[in-house]
């Protein structure tokens, strides 16, 4: 009697623990589904592997989304630029988006991300609603990017050997193509090379297609 009383109880014991871990995972993919849901309004190409983590697209910068249970934060990442976002946004950004930055306690960092956070709201789509507001900003950030080739050609006219010009011109070839300034850099190079503005083009296509990538960041 003793041991079916064991027995019994035993098996009491793990059917209760069983519906408890039930409980729980039911409870985890609810969480996961409502974090889905609330991301899949302002991101695209979502990807929710738990609770606690979301990954999408916001135009071309790469979220990823951590939910804590007293606050979500983000991280942003950035199109690389190959000159310290920190850089573009101290001479190129305007006042009043210096003071959003720090008003919103956003943080540029050296990794060419963006990270920030925010208190989480009873309702998590309130607590999205505020990070998406927040992506405006990060958005404004990215698009600072557009005058890293600027820097690159000056940087590129001041080098004092050609180790520094080839860097310089690698940055440009590698992460700003079409850009003009990066016509300007090869007809640069080939002027102090004395050679052909073509054959200055040629190696850094040479550069590229062997798998040669510029120095990060480039400064």
């Amino acid at each position: 009697m003793v041991i079916a009383a064991f027995i019994i109880a035993s098996l009491v014991v793990i059917i209760a623990l069983g519906a408890v871990q039930w409980t729980q995972k039911a409870q985890d993919e609810l969480a996961r589904v409502a974090l889905e849901r609330a991301v899949d309004t302002f991101l695209t190409d979502v990807n929710v592997p738990d609770r606690h983590y979301a990954e999408g697209r916001y135009d071309d910068l790469t979220v990823r989304i951590d939910a804590g249970h007293h606050e979500i934060s983000f991280e942003v990442q950035l199109v690389p630029a190959l000159v310290p976002y920190a850089t573009l946004v101290s001479r190129f950004a305007q006042p009043q988006l210096v003071s959003q930055l720090a008003e919103l306690h956003l943080k540029v960092t050296a990794a060419d991300t963006m990270r920030g956070s925010v208190p989480r709201e009873p309702g998590l789509s309130e607590t999205l609603v505020t990070i998406e507001k927040r992506l405006d900003v990060v958005h404004a950030i990215a698009a600072l990017r557009k005058h890293a080739p600027a820097i690159l050609l000056g940087q590129l006219k001041r080098a004092h050997d050609s180790r520094e010009v080839d860097e310089m011109l690698l940055a440009l070839a590698h992460a700003f193509p079409t850009a003009p300034e990066t016509e300007d850099a090869i007809a640069h190079a080939a002027h102090l090379e004395h050679t052909d503005p073509a054959r200055i083009r040629d190696r850094a296509a040479q550069w590229l297609s062997a798998g040669r990538r510029p120095a990060f960041p480039v400064r």
